[in-house]
């Protein structure tokens, strides 16, 4: 029974029960029917008896009798149980009452200190019974296949959804397109699979922000990371003075600290967290942020211009670093050898704006729609043996629009010229 498939077992339970109810409702006709016949000849033999007990006057009487009963015998007995009549053969017990014994039905009455006791075969009565209950049980067994076939089509029309269901799951786990369940039931089968569909849709959120978050922190970390492994090599490479193991200490501990940063800012971004921030400077922000990441990456003097005025946003300090490195390092893969990279703040009535340029070969316009999306790489120079893997510019897009603001690419005779803006807010 437990390896049954559900609509076997369906169809098994319906077709027992309905097969016992079937047989009950059968049996209890046939009971009626029995009693129905039993009561018609009690009936009958009250009637002969009663009028043989008000009509008898001798032998005379009961043949009389007997022409208008013939199936039923007559017997009159004393008060004492003597027999002193009958138009009957065998003599059977005397006792006042309706009884059936054996195969006969016997009703007794006492009249004038006589006991009149009419008996009639019930025979043929039971035998008429019994072909009764053999068509109700042939009737049966048709009524159970019918109710059997009833139950397989029904079960198989129930649970069609089910298979629908299955197959759908089938095609989604061998897509790799984000496909989401479908079935033809309009019911309860229609509810469920609305409510499977949104936990697939939590699933693939929640795999999504794992997959991004993966690889934003390894977009991210690598240049920390490689600034840390130069670092310590060179202090493995010579003997130093514990003022320089010192200083170098420091420095990398900078860059675990940015390191941490960069973890809690890709966590936020990739929960789509952005707890409340204090207005910040921006052009200070920038400028601290400008001098150490010059030093990192070695810049010429010069080579990193920072223009602009005191502009306030609402946007966390390490949230800010993410955004510069990603715009900075993208500006510095493609700015010619002895070419600036621009940095300029700027503050209206509504935006504080970050404004990114270099003088590289720029971005196609057929690319331009499109150079914010995640692993989008609108040339095929700017793939990821050259540093570039399609992430940076999608991260500072997710960070700004977090923070209320949004980022663009600026139209630019030369170069390529990225802008964020952020909603201005009032100075701490």
């Amino acid at each position: 029974m437990l390896n049954l498939s559900h609509r076997s077992k369906l169809t098994l339970t319906i077709t027992v029960t309905v097969s016992l109810a079937i047989a009950l409702v059968l049996a209890g006709v046939l009971l009626v029917v029995r009693n129905q016949a039993l009561e018609r000849r009690r009936l009958d033999l009250f009637h002969c008896v009663d009028r043989v007990a008000h009509e008898y006057t001798g032998p005379e009487s009961l043949a009389d009798e007997q022409v208008d009963f013939p199936d039923i015998a007559i017997y009159v007995f004393t008060a004492s149980g003597r027999l002193i009549d009958t138009n009957g053969g065998h003599t059977p017990r005397p006792q006042s009452g309706f009884r059936k014994v054996k195969e006969e039905l016997q009703l007794g009455l006492e009249y004038h200190q006589l006991l009149f006791l009419g008996v009639a075969s019930w025979k043929e009565t039971e035998a008429g019974l019994q072909q009764i209950g053999l068509v109700l049980g042939l009737l049966w067994l048709p009524l159970t296949a019918l109710t059997a076939l009833s139950a397989w089509i029904a079960g198989g029309l129930a649970l069609r959804p089910v298979k629908e269901l299955i197959k759908s799951a089938e095609r989604l786990s061998s897509s790799g397109d984000e496909l989401d369940l479908s079935t033809s039931d309009t019911a309860e089968y229609a509810e469920l699979v609305t409510s499977l569909n949104r936990l697939l849709t939590r699933v693939r959120y929640a795999a999504h922000l794992q997959e991004q978050f993966a690889a934003d922190a390894a977009h991210e970390l690598r240049s920390p990371l490689a600034i840390l492994r130069t670092r310590i090599e060179a202090n493995l490479m010579r003997d130093r003075e514990p003022a320089e193991h010192v200083q170098s200490q420091q420095k990398m501990l900078v860059q675990v600290d940015r390191l941490t940063s960069i973890v809690e800012a890709l966590l936020r971004s990739a929960r789509h967290e952005h707890g409340s921030a204090e207005a910040l400077d921006l052009f200070e922000a920038c400028r601290s942020f400008c001098v150490e990441w010059s030093e990192e990456m070695e810049l010429e003097p010069g080579q990193l211009a920072l223009t602009g005025t005191k502009a306030f946003a609402a946007i966390a300090q390490d949230e800010l670093s993410v955004i510069l490195a990603n715009l900075l390092e993208n500006a510095k893969r493609y700015t010619p050898p002895g070419t600036k990279i621009e940095l300029q703040i700027r503050q209206d009535s509504d935006w504080s704006t970050l404004t990114v340029r270099d003088l590289g070969p720029g971005i196609p316009v057929e690319h331009r729609q499109r150079v914010f999306e995640r692993f989008y790489r609108p040339e095929d120079s700017r793939n990821s043996e050259s540093g570039g893997a399609g992430i940076g510019l999608a991260i500072v897009r997710r960070i700004a629009e977090m923070r209320g603001g949004r980022v663009q690419l600026d139209e630019v005779a030369t170069g390529t010229s990225i802008t964020m803006l952020l909603p201005v807010v009032k100075s701490a």
